[in-house]
């Protein structure tokens, strides 16, 4: 059956293509344009079965849309004709294998001689009746036709600037679940832009919505990486030959082509001084790739701008949150990771993904043990959820589990910088100084734009007994002038080794100060009063020689859940720097190995499987 012709019957339907309509007696039912295409995609294949597959690929040629815009498009074509799936005239499903026209169907000229007969009887009738010429029936014809084609332009004008109104309705819920950032919520977005586009298949900001919802959940699920951006790839395609100049499409094109192995062109749009006309999800994607880059200060920014133009979008607190995180902005990055806990309803089951967004305690380390234990898990897990996991069997003193997670990033010589971290923690774990220093300076070779990597590779000197490579360190990346940033004030780990380095180089009264100054924010109560904040006061005592004062703030530490944390410091309690003028005290001895106890009494026992 050809494409050309004009008019078809189907059933008891007249069908006419060229207006998208279906005609029986006096009944009317307009359709869009790909209902259209799909019934004469059946009409051309009757009584065939028809896979999804192929639907797919006919209606939509060189695209990729899921199930869903089909089985959306069935259900319109099943409503235009008043079918009914249960019991079909028209549209029979078979399950598993598709879709079948089972009713007869004939173009126009194939209807019989005595119908053709009837309609031009009816015709001539018509015109008797009236008694129109042959001239006025023509200048009648002129002027419907001169109407019709002012209506179709300013039909099409109107549909320019305002898309279906249905279509709208699924764009705005498809960016509802997106913003949301979670796996299954991208997913469930992906299936309201492929409705969206059934009714409006060039719709820019549609299309732009799933290609970065595809991208999105590329990086989700790095098994399906691959597949998930070449769709947002031909996506981002599709959109510059509608808008060559569409600079939103323009880095999703860049940030997924294959082909393209560096993404220093990204890292440019930055510094454009139009950056802000950007959408939200293109700025924030743009953040991702300098938070890659370890450009954390340069990646808070832009995600902080993306924010300005969506509030509510929950994955951009949940990256603003990571970033602060890596740079050392504690604080902050619990209240942002807080927020984005609050816009996604608080919806985590999983322990895991909290892993690193607040401070790990003895409580908090049983739940998440039992959790595990409870859960099988697999390791088609992101990397840096295999990280943060293998952190936390540091912090359980499960160093073997840790170890066979971190194995194929040690085999695969992976130098993102939080699995560098992790490995210089595992090697920490095992005592191997040598191996924990060279990750970490690695990780800040890599990496040499934030100072967090910095103040990590001087606290590795200094654990192995070189404070002058520690402060030439500090000094030359850390402090200004010989004193501390204002912005710096708060990072209580940096005024600590700072002070520490300045007494053993001998500049003892300058060190002190420093060190008394922070007992000083302690006692006020002015700095952390929890188990953590504890064990830092704990820890600055020792450093000023306050033996007998700092284990007694270690026991209250201990006693209020304090446990290791691996995503904050790299070492036991046993070989913490801080108290190595404590290590060969009896009542130290005491505390660490009731602590030893109380962590090997949290029992786990995980079921991890191999995928």
């Amino acid at each position: 059956m050809d494409n050309e012709i004009k008019e078809l019957v189907i059933g008891q339907w007249r069908i006419l293509p060229d207006e998208n309509c279906f005609i029986q007696d006096s009944l009317k039912v307009s359709v869009i344009p790909k209902v259209m295409d799909l019934l004469l995609y059946f009409a051309k294949h009757p009584n065939q079965v028809i896979s999804l597959q192929t639907l797919s690929e006919a209606v939509w040629p060189n695209e990729f849309v899921g199930d869903n815009a089909i089985y959306n498009l069935i259900g319109q074509l099943r409503k235009a004709l008043s079918d009914n799936a249960a019991n079909p005239t028209y549209i029979q499903t078979l399950s598993k294998k598709g879709y079948r026209l089972i009713c007869d169907v004939r173009a126009v000229d194939e209807l019989s001689e005595n119908t053709v007969q009837k309609h031009a009887h009816a015709h001539s009738t018509v015109a008797n009746k009236l008694k129109i010429s042959k001239y006025s029936l023509f200048f009648l014809g002129a002027l419907i036709l001169v109407a019709f084609l002012l209506l179709w332009f300013n039909s099409d004008e109107r549909n320019q600037q305002a898309p279906f109104p249905v279509a709208q309705q699924q764009l705005a819920l498809g960016e509802f679940y997106l913003n949301k950032g979670r796996s299954e919520h991208i997913v469930k977005s992906i299936e309201y832009f492929q409705q969206s586009l059934v009714l409006a298949p060039d719709d820019i900001p549609v299309l732009l919505n799933l290609g970065y919802a595809y991208h999105y959940l590329a990086q989700r699920e790095e098994f399906a990486l691959g597949t998930y951006n070449q769709k947002a790839f031909k996506i981002a395609a599709k959109i510059l030959n509608i808008d060559n100049d569409n600079a939103d499409a323009q880095v999703l094109s860049q940030l997924t082509d294959s082909n393209k192995t560096e993404l220093y062109l990204l890292e440019s749009w930055a510094k454009r001084k139009d950056i802000d006309s950007l959408k939200h999800h293109t700025i924030h994607t743009i953040s991702k790739v300098l938070f890659s880059k370890g450009q954390m200060q340069e990646a808070i920014d832009l995600q902080k701008r993306a924010l300005q133009k969506c509030a509510s979008c929950a994955y951009i607190y949940r990256s603003l949150a990571n970033s602060q995180l890596v740079k050392g902005e504690i604080n902050q990055a619990f209240t942002n990771y807080q927020i984005y806990l609050e816009l996604i309803d608080n919806k985590v089951t999983s322990p895991i993904s909290h892993l690193g967004f607040s401070h790990l305690s003895k409580k908090k380390l049983a739940a998440t043990a039992n959790w595990l234990a409870a859960n099988t898990l697999t390791q088609t897990m992101q990397a840096d959820q295999r990280n943060g996991l293998a952190l936390f069997y540091l912090s359980l003193r499960q160093r073997s589990k840790a170890e066979w997670l971190m194995k194929p990033a040690a085999e695969n010589r992976d130098e993102t910088f939080f699995t560098l971290y992790t490995l210089a923690a595992l090697s920490s774990a095992t005592n191997e100084t040598v191996k924990t220093h060279r990750y970490l300076e690695r990780r800040f070779t890599l990496y040499p734009k934030n100072p967090k990597f910095a103040l990590s590779v001087a606290y590795s000197y200094w654990i192995a007994g070189d404070n002058e490579k520690a402060l030439d360190l500090l000094e030359q990346h850390l402090i200004k002038d010989g004193a501390i940033a204002p912005s710096q004030t708060t990072d209580i780990a940096l005024i600590q080794l700072y002070g520490a380095l300045l007494i053993q180089n001998k500049q003892i009264e300058k060190g002190t100060a420093m060190l008394n100054s922070l007992i000083d924010r302690y006692q006020q109560g002015l700095l952390d009063s929890s188990g953590e904040g504890t064990l830092g006061y704990a820890q600055t005592l020792a450093l000023l020689g306050e033996k007998h004062k700092a284990l007694t703030e270690l026991e209250l530490a201990l006693e209020s859940g304090w446990v290791e944390d691996f995503n904050d410091n790299w070492w036991y309690l046993e070989n913490d720097p801080f108290f190595k003028d404590l290590i060969d005290t009896q009542w130290f001895m005491q505390l660490v190995a009731r602590h030893k106890k109380a962590i090997n009494a949290i029992s786990i026992s995980t079921p991890y499987t191999h995928t």
